[in-house]
Parts: structure tokens; sequence; C-alpha cells
């Protein structure tokens, strides 16, 4: 018995859109500088209290959209090789480039 796969809804792929965006509204350094409050941050904060529901909601939007499918093991092994092999390049490359200074090892 084979489970039916869902199609998508552009309801669906709006919401994941949405969420990107409050993903991103998290991680951006310079957020705070556009709220003003009592001093304390606590505009800032709860801001940031109000879009920690955005990982949740793709979370549960990629879950929904994955129902039904078989995974490709191989092929999701593939896809995870190339990422780590390109993250470890990624590494080497800039730990030479901050090893091969003259300053050695200083914290700005």
């Amino acid at each position: 018995m084979e489970r039916e796969v869902l199609k998508r809804s552009s309801q669906i792929d709006i919401l994941k859109v949405i969420a990107i965006f409050i993903i991103i509204g998290i991680h951006v350094p310079l957020f705070d500088q556009f709220f003003v409050g009592d001093g304390n941050g606590s505009v800032f904060q709860y801001a940031l209290s109000c879009m920690q529901v955005g990982v949740p909601i793709f979370v549960f939007v990629n879950g929904y959209l994955t129902i039904g499918k078989t995974p490709d093991v191989k092929k999701q092994f593939k896809k995870i090789a190339k990422t780590y092999l390109v993250f470890m390049c990624w590494c080497i490359i800039a730990s030479c480039n901050y090893f091969s200074r003259d300053e050695g090892l200083e914290f700005y």
C-alpha cells in the first residue's frame, strides 16, 4: 500500500518563504539598532522572541512536504558528502590564510 504524494500548495510555499525571512531576521547582527527602548533592549528581546517561531514553522512545512516520499539514501549521502567536501576545503584554505599572517593568533 503506497501513500499518496501530497501536491504542492502555494499557501504552504508562501508560509515557507515567510519562515525563511523570519529566520534571516533572527540572524541579522545589526537588527537591534533599529529598535529603541528603555535602554535594556526590551523591545529588541520582544521582537526576537516573536521571531523564534520561524524555525519550527520551517521544520514543520518541510516535514509536511516530504510526506509520502521515499528517501533515496544514496542520493542524499552524495549531497551531504559534496557539501562536507566543499566545507572542509574552505576550512583548509581559511586556516592556511589565517596562520600565514605574521601577527599570529591575535583576536580583533
